[in-house]
């Protein structure tokens, strides 16, 4: 029986930056994708972009880094994940879905499509994108109506394949944001349904752009101070563009959406309207369906399902408040990546020794 030390699962930024650590460290791994590399952020709409410079994204040991303060595209970030990886010479199978994982004895077995694969340890960075978030809402499609999540999403050429002219989004933070400026720049009627009042990140002006650029260094602070400090993560909607579009008094707001029948949309208070589409920009949830089998049978993760997984030898990377309030933020990625592979080389050292098992060498 082959047996890798540790196997990543995902090769999006949780997973290449723990791939690097692990490779840096010696750690016989192998890093499954169900995709192509980066192809999340590839497969997102060329409206959406990343709302901090590239210098906080860029990931462990990339001297490559190019236009460092430029706020990059998501397609683009995808390309960068792809090329990152070739330049580190990452071990990484792409187009291997993982359905999920069980243990045997000592080790952990990772069910995919292409075969099983056993490990002693395992990371798993799936991310968000795979597991779209939409609020439980009553929904009566009807012919001519059109009812997505962003994730579906991809340009307004999709809309007017419908002969969408007005359109609801559902959501308050950047992707709604973003979607919004796209949409009310081709001449569509677009409305929000929001729950709280709008907020705004002040970064329009260079009062705001300094602001943004002394805060990152302020953030590092917090951390140095309390490692483990937790708070609301979510960052008020990007303002670039969004802000002046709903100061100009051109875009409805609705409470929140209790029921959608065809083109008819009947909010919380009651009210109704009639929308051509509905777009949820309602987030995402961790993609951890995998682990079922294991008992994690949601997406919320607890401090007692951490540990729970910790001690089958399973680590979670990228997870919203996982160890302080940046885990699900590229930039705190990049730092907890290093405090998982820590772990892993402490869990490989709880393994019997002579165990009748050959540790597989990475693929060349």
């Amino acid at each position: 029986m082959t047996v890798y030390e540790c196997i990543v699962i995902g090769a999006g930024p949780g997973g290449l930056a723990a791939s690097f650590y692990l490779q840096q460290n010696g750690v016989r791994y192998l890093t499954l994708e169900k995709g192509g590399i980066g192809q999340s952020w590839k497969n997102m709409s060329a409206c959406f972009d990343l709302i901090t410079p590239m210098w906080t994204n860029a990931l462990p040991g990339d001297r490559c880094c190019v236009r460092p303060f430029k706020h990059i595209t998501c397609n683009q970030y995808g390309e960068y994940l792809e090329h990152y990886a070739a330049r580190a010479n990452l071990h990484i199978q792409c187009h291997t879905n993982v359905h999920h994982v069980d243990t045997e004895a000592e080790l952990l077995r990772v069910h995919t499509d292409t075969g099983v694969f056993t490990t002693q340890t395992l990371i798993s960075a799936a991310g968000y994108f795979s597991n779209p978030y939409q609020p439980d809402i009553e929904i009566d499609a009807h012919p001519g109506s059109l009812v997505l999540h962003a994730a579906d999403y991809r340009s307004i050429e999709q809309l007017r394949k419908h002969k969408v002219q007005s359109l609801l989004i559902v959501g308050k933070r950047n992707t709604a944001g973003q979607l919004l400026a796209d949409l009310h720049r081709a001449g569509l009627r677009v409305a929000l349904s929001i729950r709280n009042p709008l907020t705004f990140r002040d970064n329009s002006s260079l009062k705001g752009v300094v602001k943004e650029f002394l805060y990152y260094f302020w953030e590092v602070g917090l951390i140095l101070r309390d490692p483990h400090r937790r708070q609301n993560s979510f960052p008020p909607m990007d303002s670039r563009d969004a802000k002046a579009i709903i100061d100009s008094g051109t875009i409805e707001f609705f409470p929140n959406v209790q029921r959608i029948s065809g083109k008819t949309v009947t909010f919380a208070d009651q009210s109704s309207s009639s929308f051509d589409a509905v777009i949820f920009a309602t987030g995402y949830r961790p993609e951890l369906r995998h682990l079922a089998v294991l008992g994690q049978q949601t997406a919320q993760v607890s401090d007692q399902t951490v540990a729970h997984l910790e001690q089958q030898h399973i680590f979670l990377l990228g997870i919203d408040n996982l160890y302080n309030f940046r885990s699900r933020y590229i930039r705190g990625i990049r730092q907890d990546a290093r405090v998982v592979v820590h772990k892993v080389q402490q869990a490989l050292t709880t393994f019997t020794v002579g165990k009748p098992a050959t540790l597989c060498a990475p693929p060349q």
